[in-house]
């Protein structure tokens, strides 16, 4: 029996991200405050614009790491995000993936 791989677009995994924060069931103004850039690089890469979007989803992995530091996520909710929303950029073609955040929850340095 073959198994098939079903490709996401950048969009569909990006709806698949917010689905995963709803899954895990976060006080209402933790899971707005995650899907709202991710909402912004969905309307992003729906204009095409892949940049804006790009940059979005770093501002996603800004809020997962605030979150972690803070207690509302775990180390493991974040690494599950952070790694479905690094997917996506090395989808999207991000030329900024650096500043994803490491699995300690603290940004990366730029070169």
């Amino acid at each position: 029996m073959s198994t098939r791989v079903v490709r996401l677009t950048p969009t569909q995994a990006t709806q698949k991200l917010i689905s995963t924060i709803d899954s895990m069931n976060h006080p209402k103004g933790t899971s707005i405050s995650l899907e709202a850039p991710l909402n912004a690089a969905m309307a992003q890469l729906n204009r095409n614009r892949q940049n804006p979007a790009c940059n979005q989803l770093n501002a996603f992995l800004n809020q997962v790491s605030a979150k972690q530091t803070s207690g509302q996520l775990t180390a493991q909710q974040a690494a599950d995000l952070r790694q479905q929303a690094t997917a996506i950029q090395s989808a999207i073609g991000c030329s900024n993936i650096a500043m994803a955040a490491s699995p300690s929850g603290l940004p990366l340095p730029m070169h």
